[in-house]
């Protein structure tokens, strides 16, 4: 029975949390408040990262260590507070370039209605409310949406010289001959695309920095509607406000993002005045977040990016020589999160529910034959990823968080 199988990948899951607890001064240049559990047990990954937290914590919960769940957010609320943006990876350095999807409100929700700690939950929502205004400062295009950019300051220190030889070393070194303006423009729109969280994608044509995600803007809505929320259980007067900041954005989605011929909300480039009409996970961003529940653009989207092994990044894109390992055929854990949310909220409960099998299949199939869970996969043909730029490390992270959730869906459906 495939429940058992399951269970023997979760079993090595359960056994794993512990082993991968880093502490909180084993970075003697940078001791946070708190031990934590990093994506990775050991290797490149044993720092705090920040998106990647939101997914590590489903599972954490599920699996009976909310305590460490805890233990990541104050870490990332300390880092918060001392960079005056989440950074994109919990280290001395970390802001030097960029924060990440912000998705700390989200992980203060789940812990707050496990918790029900409202004095937590005060000093959290003024946590939040620093990062609210980095976005609103640091990250606003003209139209009055949001974008991701960059910490570094290439207008007054130029190219990082640093960060152009690692990319060099990933994507060939021709890279180093260019002039500084040239490196420049290709350090903002790379840090851009890696502050999205998805280093990298075909999504944005190499524009990232001239475009208002879907996923970000979603993302913020989402934020501004739970803040209100938390205003409301806080009594604080705020409520009225957030809905306020909610509903200015969602007037400009509706403006900017949304396509009225398919129904679906694409990212927008705001330098061109056009809507990029690439399907990738970020259209189920206003599923997730209730902005639509349009089932025939849902499907439309479903169609484009479900495949039988999982959920890919993005649509099959023409090749243009890069490598984007946020992809087509790839399949990485926050894309079956999203694809589940989405269709679950739509009231595609069937769909929902194959792509929760998908996921475990490909993920346990995989622990059968290597022992190992990895930190993505294919979506057409299963196994570990065929499309990479720095190869497949052994994950527990988001892809162990994911699945320990994603069981407990199908365990609940069982009974």
């Amino acid at each position: 029975m495939k429940i058992a199988r399951y269970e023997k990948t979760h079993e090595y899951i359960k056994a794993s949390w512990k082993k991968a607890v880093k502490k909180r001064d084993c970075d003697q240049n940078f001791v946070m408040p708190y031990d934590y559990i990093p994506p990775c047990v050991d290797g490149a990954f044993t720092s705090l990262f920040y998106w990647d937290t939101y997914f590590t914590n489903l599972g954490l919960y599920d699996d009976d260590f909310g305590e460490y769940a805890f233990n990541n957010i104050e870490d990332l609320k300390f880092c918060l507070r001392k960079f005056g943006c989440v950074p994109n990876t919990c280290r001395a350095n970390g802001a030097m370039h960029a924060s990440q999807p912000p998705l700390l409100f989200l992980m203060v929700e789940d812990y707050f209605d496990y918790s029900l700690d409202a004095e937590w939950l005060r000093d959290s929502y003024a946590a939040l409310e620093t990062e609210y205004a980095f976005w609103q400062t640091k990250r606003i295009a003209p139209n009055g949406l949001n974008r991701y950019w960059r910490n570094y300051d290439c207008e007054t220190l130029g190219a990082d010289e640093g960060w152009t030889k690692w990319y060099a070393r990933r994507h060939g070194e021709r890279i180093l001959t260019l002039s500084t303006a040239e490196k420049i423009e290709l350090q903002t729109q790379k840090t851009a695309e890696g502050e999205g969280g998805e280093d990298h994608t075909p999504r944005y044509g190499g524009k990232a920095a001239d475009v208002n995600p879907i996923d970000l803007n979603g993302y913020l809505y989402g934020f501004e509607k739970t803040m209100a929320r938390f205003a409301a259980i806080l009594e604080n007067g705020e409520e009225k406000l957030w809905k306020a900041r909610a509903e200015k954005r969602l007037a400009l989605l509706n403006e900017y993002c949304y396509d009225p011929q398919t129904g679906v909300y694409f990212d927008y480039n705001y330098k061109t005045g056009k809507r990029t009409g690439i399907y990738c996970s970020a259209c189920y961003i206003p599923f997730v977040f209730g902005i639509t529940k349009d089932r025939k653009a849902l499907a439309k989207i479903n169609e484009r990016l479900i495949h039988r092994h999982g959920v890919s990044p993005c649509q099959i894109m023409p090749p243009d020589g890069d490598v984007y390992q946020w992809g087509y055929p790839n399949t990485w854990a926050p894309n079956n999160w999203w694809a589940y949310i989405a269709n679950t909220r739509a009231g595609n409960e069937e769909t929902a529910q194959n792509v929760v099998r998908a996921y475990l299949d490909t993920v346990s199939s995989e622990f059968e034959k290597s022992g190992k869970l990895y930190e993505k996969y294919d979506a057409v043909v299963g196994g570990k990823a065929t499309v990479n730029e720095y190869g497949v490390p052994e994950m527990l992270g988001w892809t162990a968080g994911v699945f320990s959730r994603f069981l407990s869906s199908v365990l609940i459906k069982e009974k």
